[in-house]
């Protein structure tokens, strides 16, 4: 009349796993590498060259305040046998200053710079959730997996061709992939310092 229970937990254990392993095999899963659509898209390598200017103004005026600190510190020095007390005293305060703000201003060109990184890169990826939502709506995938190099992405060792989603992405993201863009990517990786 009634279905017969399993007997012993590890019946029950294996029912349970093979119905979870038969609800997770009918859902597609999909990998992308979004640092190398990153690399490929129109306009992303343009914002290391904006970084680049913005670093080399943040040095340059580095560099004219350590100039300014050097040549007092030399004044310091081959003026201080014949300087009053009170005219060394402000001498060091003033260096001391200086030397506060060289640091504060290292410290906020290194946030800012930062933060433009994060400013800059947001759009880009944005139009990679974006374009990875509608994937996974248009083409029924219940997961897209990042397959990135980096220490702070997962790695997937190793995924059928046929759910690497690269030219879905590249086409909805406005440009396409050159059929060898594996290899010119690590190669550009490899030159790389």
């Amino acid at each position: 009349m009634f279905p017969q229970l399993p007997k012993s937990k590890g019946q029950l254990l294996g029912l349970v796993l093979l119905f979870s392993f038969w609800g997770v095999s009918a859902q597609k899963v999909g990998y992308v590498n979004s640092e190398m659509l990153l690399w490929y898209m129109p306009g992303y390598l343009g914002i290391n060259d904006s970084l680049a200017a913005m670093q080399a103004q943040f040095q340059e005026k580095l560099e004219v305040k350590q100039r300014y600190a050097k040549s007092l510190l030399e004044e310091y020095y081959t003026g201080r046998s014949v300087m009053r007390p009170e005219q060394i005293q402000k001498m060091e305060e003033q260096l001391a200053g200086l030397n506060t703000e060289i640091e504060k201003m290292v410290g906020n060109s290194e946030s800012l710079l930062e933060w433009n990184r994060r400013r800059l890169q947001f759009p880009y990826f944005k139009k990679i959730d974006s374009v990875a939502a509608l994937i996974s709506r248009d083409m029924e995938y219940r997961y897209i997996l990042n397959y990135a190099n980096s220490t702070s992405a997962p790695n997937i060792l190793f995924g059928p061709e046929e759910h690497n989603l690269m030219q879905a992405f590249a086409r909805r993201l406005g440009f396409v992939l050159p059929e060898n863009y594996l290899e010119a990517y690590q190669l550009s990786q490899k030159a790389q310092p």
